[in-house]
Formats: structure tokens, C-alpha cells, sequence
């Protein structure tokens, strides 16, 4: 029964891990490329630029020092890192509304031989204690 239980937790965080990573990483792609572009001219990087934004081996930025190269590598690396960031902080999220829901009782009551916290069959107890969460009965 707890296996299947953290099963369906897993697959319900793998499920929104991934439908929002696709969505940020992929369908967000160019406006976050764009946001970062426009952070890094702010920052004063030079763009390579030929009518459109040119994107060289290292990225859109030229020039040297460690501003150009943190920007080049968030111009590069910054679209996936959003959506993993993303998709990581909604699957805690679903991982926290799984377990809540999993304890949400709508009549509260489960009977006199079930533990109402957690669920657990109380029968043959030898002391007044859940042995799965601790309650006091």
C-alpha cells in the first residue's frame, strides 16, 4: 500500500516535472534567449550583430572577461535551466498537494479499528499508540 502510494506521488511529479520543462525549455525558448540578450547589453556586453543577433561558437555576446562568458553561458544554457528549475519547483509543489490530498478524509472517520491520521489497522494493539505515525489513542 506505501509503495504504491509514493508509486503514484512519483509518477504525479514526473508527469508535471516534465509537461512544464517542455513548456519553458522549448515553447519559451526565444523570449527567454531574448530576455537574456537584453540583460546583457544592459550589463554592457557587446552583441554580434549583421542584421539579426549572430550567434557565434561561444554564444551572442563577444569580448572577453567573466561577464561576457556568465552571459554566453545563460544565453546557451539558460532556457534549459529555467524549465528544469521550473519543472523541479512544480513537482515539489505536486509532490506537497499529493500528500495533503492523501490525507484529506472527507467523513474523517474510518471506523474503530483505523487509525485516524494515517489509516493504519489498530487491531491487536498492545499499547493506546499508532505504530505507523505515533497518534495517541
Amino acid at each position: 500500500m506505501v509503495r504504491m502510494v509514493l508509486l503514484k506521488r512519483l509518477l504525479v511529479c514526473l508527469a508535471v516535472f516534465v509537461a512544464v520543462d517542455v513548456d519553458v525549455a522549448e515553447r519559451q525558448r526565444v523570449d527567454l534567449e531574448r530576455w537574456i540578450i537584453e540583460r546583457g547589453e544592459a550589463a554592457g556586453c557587446q552583441v554580434m550583430q549583421a542584421g539579426a543577433i549572430v550567434w557565434g561558437p561561444d554564444g551572442p555576446f563577444f569580448g572577453g572577461g567573466l561577464k561576457v562568458r556568465a552571459f554566453n553561458f545563460a544565453a546557451k544554457h539558460g532556457p534549459w535551466l529555467g524549465g528544469a528549475a521550473a519543472g523541479w519547483l512544480t513537482a515539489v509543489g505536486a509532490y506537497m498537494v499529493c500528500r495533503r490530498l492523501e490525507r484529506f478524509r472527507p467523513l474523517g472517520y474510518r471506523g474503530p479499528t483505523r487509525c485516524g491520521r494515517c489509516g493504519y489497522r489498530l487491531a491487536g494493539l498492545r499499547e493506546p499508540r499508532c505504530p505507523e505515525c505515533g497518534l495517541v489513542i
